[in-house]
């Protein structure tokens, strides 16, 4: 359900901006490019420079792919992931306020 959440307010918020649907297609590859790249998914944010480290931190898919991955490869428990979950329901609280 958060994840539902966190994708439609991202869908809700892009095109509020913009005047056309063809304005809101081209803001949504300009967003979701650098949003999977700066994810950690193809790259460690380890890895990044101090800049890029803390602009991951408002990125919803760096705490979706680390939830992910830690439950696939290390059986987490929820305890473990709580402060990713928090994460992503704050993130997913803010677009969808500020769309409407």
């Amino acid at each position: 359900m958060d994840n539902l959440s966190r994708k439609l307010g991202f869908g809700l918020l892009l095109p509020s901006f913009a005047a056309s649907l063809q304005q809101a297609m081209i803001l949504c590859v300009v967003f979701l490019m650098p949003f999977m790249l700066l994810s950690g998914r193809m790259s460690p944010a380890d890895n990044m420079s101090e800049v890029l480290k803390y602009t991951t931190m408002i990125n919803p898919l760096k705490y979706a792919i680390s939830i992910k991955r830690r439950v696939y490869l290390e059986s987490a428990g929820i305890d473990t992931l709580l402060p990713d979950m928090l994460a992503v329901t704050t993130i997913s609280a803010v677009p969808i306020p500020v769309a409407a």
